[in-house]
């Protein structure tokens, strides 16, 4: 479907959330188990008529009047019979809505299982072959160099292949779906690489990737002060709010934001703000965006831009119980989500998620609202290797076309948002729960906070 009107159109394809298929098959599964209860009912209804046709007292009472007493038995028998066949109906029609249920959810993970088996085995003939292409590849690279005269740009090679892969979303949904097998390939001829390998697993395989970036303490500071401003009214203004700070920005000094909002029916309720990965080294340094955070997030382990949040918001003086939408941006996408489910965050009601750009396929499930926006021309949000659960709390929206300079851009997202197509049941879903945190009249504080990792962890 195509949403409102803007600079540049926009094709939406949603998934999941309240109009997806998992919630439809949750509302037939309600369906089975009325059509089960109103069986039982209507057997013991049937029960109780044939126990009163049967009654001594009528018996007895034929005695008096033998055609009145045979009459009353016979109605009484001949509606037990008909509750007792509208009972079968009823249980018999529960059955087979929970047979329909069960064969259509037990081939989708068939289904899925044989295309994630079939990834795996790609993978690996990728990693087995690996050596034979990069090999040859790279001997070409320094003999072309020797002939000419020309320096040896490995690193310029690399990065323009990298930039060819990204270029090609489907591609890296592919290479990335196959990952899980990659090492188990490139240990045919690498056999240490074993030791990193968890056969057909890519959590595995990220679980074992994290142990060689140990994570360090973090300390929490605000960055500023902060003053009232206007509250977001739309999934898009959040975003723009994201995009438009720029403390939050690289040398900005800030990691995150904790805004504090009273709606007109001054009911307090909190925002926090998420960027994206600002560093891509593989080396834990001071700013917790980084790559060690993303795969540690991946592998579902403790990281500095969780743990970040975590204390932020006690420093920011949100008290327990209080409502919070989590707004996040790529990897700030994945802390997001994860932190929804987190138990730290308990104390909390997180009740609404909006992620931007970010691969959050394989985060747990959480019982907070969630809205996950991918762009078609977006690689990051294929990086797990799979298209987002069909969960009846996660709507995926899809979108084709773009108003920013780049397919990841926070901006390019933010655009996108203002065409959402809010007549969607799933988009609709969503806006439903987060609708307090976007009333008209709202006043919003915002405070920003920094995360810095500062030193070796204290042992357990």
């Amino acid at each position: 479907m195509s949403g409102g009107t803007g600079a540049v159109a926009v094709h939406w394809e949603v998934r999941g959330g309240a109009g997806g298929v998992r919630a439809r098959g949750d509302d037939l599964l309600a369906l089975a188990r009325t059509c089960a209860a109103v069986a039982d009912v209507l057997a013991d209804a049937a029960r109780d008529l044939a126990a009163a046709a049967l009654d001594p007292e009528l018996a007895a009472g034929a005695v008096l009047s033998p055609g009145t007493a045979v009459a009353a038995e016979d109605a009484l028998l001949r509606a037990a019979r008909l509750l007792l066949g509208a009972a079968w109906s009823a249980g018999e029609l529960a059955a087979r809505l929970r047979l329909a249920l069960q064969t259509y959810r037990g081939a989708d993970a068939v289904l899925h299982g044989l295309v994630q088996a079939a990834a795996t085995a790609t993978g690996a003939v990728v990693g087995a072959a690996a050596p034979l292409v990069v090999l040859p590849l790279a001997t070409a690279v320094v003999v072309d160099a020797a002939v000419h005269g020309r320096p040896v740009a490995a690193g310029g090679l690399a990065s323009r292949a990298a930039d060819e892969v990204l270029g090609h979303p489907r591609a890296v949904e592919a290479l990335a779906a196959g990952a899980a097998g990659v090492l188990d390939g490139v240990a045919l001829w690498f056999p240490p690489a074993l030791l990193l390998a968890a056969p057909g697993s890519y959590g595995g395989d990220a679980a074992a990737v994290s142990a060689l970036l140990p994570e360090r303490t973090v300390v929490v500071r605000r960055v500023g002060g902060s003053a009232p401003r206007p509250a977001a009214t739309s999934p898009a203004e959040l975003l723009r709010d994201l995009a438009g700070d720029p403390a939050l920005h690289p040398g900005g000094g800030a990691t995150l934001t904790v805004t504090r909002l009273v709606g007109p029916d001054g009911q307090e309720r909190w925002v926090v703000g998420l960027p994206g990965t600002v560093s891509w080294s593989p080396r834990a340094g001071a700013e917790p965006r980084d790559l060690t955070s993303d795969v540690r997030l991946v592998a579902r382990r403790d990281n500095a831009y969780a743990d970040g949040v975590v204390l932020a918001l006690r420093r920011a003086g949100v008290p327990p119980g209080a409502q919070l939408l989590l707004v996040g941006h790529s990897e700030g996408g994945l802390v997001a989500t994860a932190l929804a489910a987190d138990p730290r965050m308990r104390r909390y009601d997180v009740e609404a998620v909006l992620v931007a750009g970010a691969p959050a396929a394989r985060m747990p499930a959480s019982g907070a609202a969630v809205l996950a926006l991918e762009g078609t021309a977006d690689p990051v949000p294929a990086l797990d290797g799979l298209r987002n659960p069909d969960r009846p709390r996660l709507t995926t929206a899809r979108f084709s076309g773009r108003g920013g300079a780049s397919p990841h851009g926070l901006d390019t997202y933010a655009a996108a948002a203002a065409q959402l197509p809010v007549g969607d049941p799933s988009v609709a879903g969503w806006l439903a729960v987060a609708g307090p945190w976007l009333a008209p009249g709202s006043s919003a504080e915002t405070s920003r906070w920094s995360v810095r990792r500062v030193g070796p962890r204290a042992a357990p």
